[in-house]
């Protein structure tokens, strides 16, 4: 088992994220021992990214972007300029994700998070085809900018589109510079066997959230952490595995990712215990 960049989001402590707690975090993280800093864009304009780049480089710090499809962003089952809006979204996000020098943006760029509705095998086959042309432009767009569009499956509650990996490969096809990302909060959920699942993305994986079960500290949990690093090895990943929670103390995000207590004595100790276990749980 080889070692991987260990990073952290910006979602265990805030949001939305901002250039005055990006600089405050980014010391913070580095002085514990970081490799990365993940940063979401939840709009663009929230942080500058070329203000962040610097910041990263002074701290000595990699980074990844996650974007986020909060309702009215959509790439499927949707009317045509609200697909187009999400798209121009994208391009910014792909644009930020160069300026800090991020090979990937990662989340579920197919749907808003907590939209659900049934689909008979041709609904989703359609709307899985519907996906794949309205990602073509952004991808596109991505390759060129050196950047990897990694689509993340969710659990049941939150998406009724992609919540598997077999299902997110069947949705993304061929599709050049895309990929999975792996989120083991919401393989936890639905997949029968992680490291199966994993396995099965040979190739494919391009970006990997970890968290504990409950979405609190890694190892505080049920997870057979060597066996699905394992597989993540086995699938070819080399990157990051990135530390993804939220805080409780933020009402909007709280909600949103239905953080209903605290998952750790504090905060940080969700980054620093799970920094230090991920460190020795990876030969």
């Amino acid at each position: 088992m080889s070692g991987h960049p260990l990073g952290v989001n910006t979602w265990v402590w805030t949001s939305p994220l901002t250039d005055a707690t990006l600089a405050a975090l980014a010391a913070k993280v580095a002085g514990w021992g970081f490799d990365v800093l993940e940063l979401p864009v939840e709009h663009p304009g929230d942080w500058d990214p070329a203000r962040a780049a610097r910041v990263l480089a002074d701290h000595g710090l990699g980074a990844t972007v996650c974007l986020v499809m909060p309702p009215g962003r959509e790439l499927v089952a949707a009317d045509p300029a609200t697909v187009r809006s999400t798209q121009d979204y994208l391009y910014g996000v792909v644009d930020a994700a160069a300026t800090v020098g991020s090979s990937v943006i990662a989340g579920p760029a197919y749907a808003s998070v907590g939209r659900t509705w049934r689909l008979s095998p041709a609904e989703r086959a359609a709307a899985y085809a519907q996906l794949r042309k309205h990602l073509e432009p952004v991808v596109a767009y991505a390759g060129a900018a050196g950047v990897t569009v990694a689509v993340e499956p969710l659990n049941r509650y939150e998406t009724s589109l992609l919540n598997t990996v077999g299902q997110t490969l069947e949705a993304i096809g061929d599709l050049p510079h895309c990929g999975v990302a792996l989120d083991l909060y919401h393989q936890n959920i639905e997949e029968s066997d992680i490291p199966a699942a994993i396995r099965a993305a040979a190739g494919r994986v391009a970006h990997v959230q970890v968290c504990g079960n409950d979405r609190g500290t890694p190892g505080t949990d049920h997870l057979d952490w060597p066996a699905i690093l394992a597989a993540v090895d086995e699938a070819g990943y080399a990157g990051p595995l990135c530390i993804e929670s939220f805080t409780a103390e933020n009402a909007t995000i709280a909600t949103a990712a239905a953080i209903w207590r605290p998952l750790a004595v504090d905060q940080d100790a969700i980054a620093v215990d799970g920094l230090r276990f991920l460190r020795a749980v990876m030969p």
